[in-house]
């Protein structure tokens, strides 16, 4: 029992929201409690007050349930259990007096709670004052109105001095929305009262248990003594004991509001705590069990009409924003100008949702309407806050509590409601909310008030209730449900209207690129045909010149005719590398298996080595996998980097050109040992016309430019290490396909 109540004393101000109080290790005597095991049906632990609610001497060696109560209850008790069912209620009477029984599960205990039954309404009068609270609380149309018939049907029923309901807000604060009370006492209807007067455990044992009776804050507790009088190793968790003894904090709060008993009934909406009733007495005062099952009926009842007018009030604002939605809709598909169709005409965003200003942020450019920061604030608020938080929909009505440099212009947007436009967080809508000045009524000063006793703060319940004024800065009106998803449907659309346009704009590129093509195509076949015409007119009369003229003796004429015939061959093949160049990509690609090993024996032989280059060595290696790609680009790839490494290889003393397959790396290569390639141009061989050799080597720039848009086109990859004047490999694949 010490080791309880240590349990109970050791609450500071630091850790009062994880008070055990579910293990508090006795309970209230207005009944008695026994704990069996589950599985051998023995008492394990009782009541100290046991004996003398039974009212009898009999109880000083008992060991079953057989001695405590009827064997029906016990039969009864076994059924359920094996059964996995909710467990019953059970009635017996002993001496003048009726008891009640009431079993529920703990971990692998059943506890029972015993109570005194106390004489029932009838059945046809209950059910009448049913029909009859039903009729009124279904009649409701306000929240405000149902809350006040809530607390006068509830009061008239238990006969309470006091009887609140309470709301809670985000921060689990709780706000006094209706009261009925007696005429002698002052009303609290308004008074708001903070978070800590219910801590997190207390909240969380309400939204399980529901309903909650302190029948005397002066009653003297009743430990649960175990039966072979050992410690309760591990606690006993008494979180749905219908007699659970109340918190010492609680007790003395209880007190300090001269309030002598209390019933408290959990308002659930949706799963979730949404507040709840309290009825305070200044007397002590008992509620049987069954009564207290009507309190919670009741009160779900209310809940459930809570529901339904949150619901009729969503679906109403959801419809007149979705209407809203619809015509922002029609002019962004109607507007060509994004910016005006939601900015410059009606509905426009502003009227969309209700706020004092709207922002339209997009493509670096800040578009305002109404009430807005700063555009170099709002610019700032985007950079350092919406970006960073990397949620596609962001909202607060207390702005500055999250970002600092807010505190500038709360008076136009203490809060916020963005959407974002683009993956990047970048481009937003962003509506802006004033803030609003309120004065919040509290039941007494809300601060936590406490003792130091051996260096630790204990909490200590405010002793005054009265009217305390506290005014509230910095926050605007809430963000509704409905505005919120209206705003993400908004976002939704406006991506889509985005997206199309963006589609009909790559139509209309595409539709120019084919243009441009078809001139492309027209212009390579001019090149063709109308440039080469002339060009073989100037070969041909050259070499007729060269051979009919005697020139002999004059080395100018006859370097001038060679030189014409030389530039027009460079000519020529400069024209074939252009069309080539331009072909790629032009055609379609068609992927067959390719045999490298046939192609690289074709260009070798093509070459005519033994003539053209006697000195150099060619090791081609055997067996080169085959590449599935288009067999004309492959050729074209190979026969580039082939003929180049010949070529760039030929005035070494040895020169060797080397063409395999690197499994490690999964590309093919050509190695050879020629002049190689300063590192600094690396970055440019690719480009078109680009040639990093002296005049003494043949070529137009193009064919390396060749070789990568065609293993680009593949969705491949090539790369070169080279070393100057030592050689270069380059390396290539045509994608995994």
């Amino acid at each position: 029992m010490q080791d309880q109540e240590k349990i109970i004393t050791a609450t500071n101000l630091t850790n009062c929201d994880k008070e055990p109080i579910h293990i508090i290790g006795h309970i209230q005597p207005h009944g008695a409690l026994v704990v069996i095991d589950m599985k051998s049906y023995a008492v394990v632990n009782y009541s100290e007050n046991l004996s003398s609610f039974l009212q009898t001497d009999n109880l000083s060696s008992f060991h079953s349930l057989s001695d405590l109560f009827p064997d029906d209850f016990i039969i009864q008790l076994k059924k359920e259990l094996e059964a996995n069912i909710i467990l019953s209620t059970y009635t017996f009477e002993k001496g003048r007096e009726n008891f009640l029984l009431i079993p529920h599960l703990s971990d692998d205990k059943v506890i029972i709670d015993v109570e005194k039954q106390e004489d029932k309404l009838p059945s046809f009068t209950f059910q009448q004052q049913l029909n009859n609270i039903l009729s009124q609380i279904e009649k409701t149309t306000s929240l405000k109105e149902t809350s006040q018939i809530a607390t006068q049907l509830i009061k008239n029923i238990f006969g309470y001095n006091r009887v609140m309901l309470y709301r809670f807000d985000k921060d689990w604060n709780g706000e006094v929305i209706a009261e009925t009370k007696d005429e002698n006492l002052e009303t609290w209807l308004g008074l708001r009262y903070p978070a800590s007067d219910i801590p997190k455990p207390a909240r969380e044992i309400f939204l399980k248990q529901g309903v909650r009776i302190i029948s005397d804050v002066y009653y003297k507790p009743s430990p649960i003594l175990s039966l072979d009088n050992s410690n309760l190793q591990p606690p006993i968790n008494l979180t749905n004991s219908e007699l659970r003894g109340v918190s010492p904090i609680h007790i003395e709060y209880l007190k300090n509001m001269k309030v002598n008993a209390s019933l408290t009934t959990s308002i659930i909406v949706n799963g979730k705590l949404w507040g709840l009733i309290t009825c305070h007495h200044y007397k002590a005062k008992t509620v049987d069990y069954f009564q207290r099952q009507s309190c919670k009926f009741l009160t779900q009842v209310f809940a459930n009409q809570i529901n339904l007018l949150d619901t009729k009030k969503y679906v109403s604002s959801s419809k007149q924003l979705e209407t809203l939605r619809k015509k922002l809709m029609l002019q962004m598909q109607s507007v060509s100008k994004f910016k005006e169709a939601l900015l410059n005409y009606q509905p426009n965003l502003k009227d969309f949702i209700d706020c004092g200003g709207v922002a339209l942020v997009r493509k670096n450019k800040i578009n305002v309407l109404g009430g807005t920061p700063l555009k170099k604030e709002i610019e700032i608020l985007i950079r350092e806050h919406l970006a960073k938080q990397k949620k596609s929909i962001y909202f607060t009505e207390s702005l500055s509590s999250h970002f600092a440099s807010a505190e500038a212009y709360t008076k136009t947007a203490s809060g916020i409601l963005a959407i974002s436009l683009d993956a990047n967080f970048k481009d937003f809508i962003i509506w802006f909310r004033p803030e609003i000045i309120t004065t919040i009524e509290w039941g007494g000063n809300p601060e936590k008030n406490g003792y130091v006793k051996d260096g630790v703060t204990y909490l200590h319940p405010r002793k005054s209730f009265e009217k305390w004024s506290e005014k509230v800065a910095g926050s605007s009106k809430v963000w509704e449900n409905s505005e919120i998803e209206a705003a993400a449907k908004l976002q939704e659309n406006i991506n889509t209207v985005l997206v199309k346009k963006q589609k009909e704009k790559i139509k209309l590129l595409n539709n120019k690129l084919k243009r441009v093509n078809k001139e492309l195509e027209t212009f390579s076949y001019s090149v063709s045909h109308d440039l080469r015409a002339p060009l073989r007119g100037i070969d041909g009369y050259a070499r007729i010149l060269k051979e009919h003229l005697n020139l002999e003796d004059d080395d100018y004429s006859t370097h001038a005719l060679e030189t014409i015939i030389s530039s027009s061959k460079k000519m020529d093949v400069l024209i074939d590398d252009i069309l080539s160049y331009s072909k790629i990509g032009r055609q379609d690609i068609r992927r067959i298996p390719v045999d490298l090993n046939a192609v690289v024996f074709e260009i070798i032989n093509s070459s005519n080595l033994k003539i053209n280059y006697p000195q150099t060595q060619i090791k081609a290696e055997k067996n080169l996998p085959k590449v599935f790609a288009d067999s004309r680009m492959v050729t074209q790839v190979c026969a580039n980097l082939i003929t180049n490494a010949i070529k760039y290889s030929q005035n070494q003393k040895e020169p060797f050109v080397e063409i395999g397959y690197k499994e490690e790396s999964k590309a093919y290569f050509v190695k050879d040992n020629g002049i190689g390639i300063d590192e600094k141009y690396i970055d440019k061989i690719f480009n078109v016309f680009t040639r990093l050799a002296s005049a003494d080597y043949e070529g137009s720039g193009i064919g390396l430019a060749i070789v990568k848009k065609s293993i680009d086109l593949h969705e491949g990859k090539i790369w070169v290490e080279t070393k100057l004047n030592e050689g270069t490999t380059f390396f290539f694949n045509f994608g995994n396909a």
